[in-house]
């Protein structure tokens, strides 16, 4: 039996993909000039936002659900109205499925294909 495993094949937008989250290869070094600004901004963020939470007189819990859901998208999680399906969601939901199935689909899958399996 060969021990020798063949490379995996992926199809042109895989690679794109794959180009665009990879890490570079190099380490990204920031200057102490600019970790001390991001902790800065970070600490005065913070700070208002405690000031704001205290200013309620209440306790401000920050689930994962809740995180992950506002920083998926902020419009629709400043929605008031009860979440209702419509034709439009319903394609949307799909189409970023079919996305998500593209980018670790092994060789090229027909459209057909990747709708039927979100």
């Amino acid at each position: 039996m060969d021990n020798e495993q063949t490379p995996s094949r992926l199809n042109p937008t895989q690679e794109r993909t794959l180009g665009l989250l990879r890490r570079p290869s190099e380490p990204v070094i920031f200057d102490s000039d600019q970790i001390s600004s991001f902790i800065s901004d970070f600490s005065d963020a913070f700070n208002h936002l405690t000031s704001r939470v205290t200013a309620l007189g209440t306790t401000l819990f920050i689930s994962k659900g809740m995180l992950t859901s506002v920083l998926g998208c902020e419009e629709h999680f400043q929605e008031k109205d009860e979440f209702r399906w419509s034709v439009p969601t319903a394609i949307g939901t799909v189409a970023h499925r079919a996305i998500e199935l593209l980018t670790g689909w092994r060789g090229a899958p027909y459209p057909a294909t990747l709708v039927d399996e979100s």
